[in-house]
């Protein structure tokens, strides 16, 4: 239906930040996701060389990979 999902965190302390990412991912993989979605600001080429944000496009298996075994 054209959604795109990303990934936030309600942790409460920098100790808990993505305790559960990998169980997330490996749901989101059982529900055939294998894109996620975040912002990236860059230089404008055309806005006077002032920032904008444009949307990345991260496979969820690059993801899963920067996870500690």
């Amino acid at each position: 239906m054209g959604g795109k999902f990303t990934l936030s965190d309600d942790s409460h302390s920098v100790d808990h930040v993505g305790t559960n990412y990998l169980g997330v991912i490996e749901y989101l993989e059982s529900l055939g996701v294998t894109e996620l979605y975040t912002l990236e600001r860059r230089e404008s080429t055309s806005n006077n060389g002032m920032k904008e944000l444009a949307l990345r496009r991260v496979s969820v298996a690059k993801v899963k990979e920067t996870f500690r075994p």
